[in-house]
């Protein structure tokens, strides 16, 4: 199976909205949870990522249901689509 690829500008507006600051350790620590996304050979992977419906944000009228993954030693969450490559749709801490 051919690696999946990771929407950037999805994952940079999830770091954005996040506060999470380019080539800190928690970016990196969500690159590679990303990363390890790309490569997995079915998503998701049972009994490390979780589905949830995410809370509403300002001006959104339809709640979104996602699969989520945490960083290690982080506790920090990606919520993510898998649509034949990875949408990261947010980047949160804690659950």
């Amino acid at each position: 199976m051919a690696r999946r690829t990771a929407d950037l500008q999805s994952l940079r507006r999830a770091l954005d909205a996040s506060g999470i600051r380019e080539g800190s350790a928690a970016s990196r620590a969500v690159g590679r949870v990303v990363g390890d996304l790309c490569d997995a050979a079915s998503l998701p992977v049972e009994g490390v990522d979780v589905f949830t419906v995410l809370p509403l944000q300002q001006g959104q009228t339809v709640p979104v249901a996602t699969f989520g993954r945490c960083t290690a030693k982080r506790d920090l969450w990606v919520w993510y689509f898998a649509n034949g490559g990875v949408q990261v749709i947010a980047v949160t801490k804690g659950l």
